[in-house]
């Protein structure tokens, strides 16, 4: 179960879009990590409300790489490249960008 709750994220990005409040304030308010409500607030740009429905997913390789050339060529955050494809965890994009950096694409 996600610590945070549909509902939760929704009203942090309406907040975030009605009130004009930024992260910082969204941070205190709702006692949620700046970085976790710039993923709501990207995924929910780039998806609408769908980006909170729960998935399980498995990346292919191929996948992996095109994300990281996508954050690459466009000079994208790992939070706003996951955002971007729907990915929830950025730190995956993280991840994997550390495996690529030192063992290449076979890693």
């Amino acid at each position: 179960m996600s610590k945070y709750s549909k509902e939760l994220k929704l009203k942090v990005v309406q907040d975030f879009e009605t009130l004009k409040a930024g992260t910082k304030f969204l941070s205190k308010k709702y006692h949620v990590p700046r970085t976790i409500l710039r993923t709501w607030i990207y995924g929910y740009q780039y998806h609408g409300a769908d980006y909170f429905v729960k998935r399980t997913q498995v990346y292919s390789t191929e996948f992996k790489l095109s994300v990281l050339l996508y954050m690459k060529e466009h000079h994208m955050s790992p939070i706003r490249v996951a955002a971007y494809f729907g990915i929830p965890a950025f730190t995956s994009v993280i991840q994997w960008q550390k495996l690529y950096d030192t063992g290449g694409a076979a890693a």
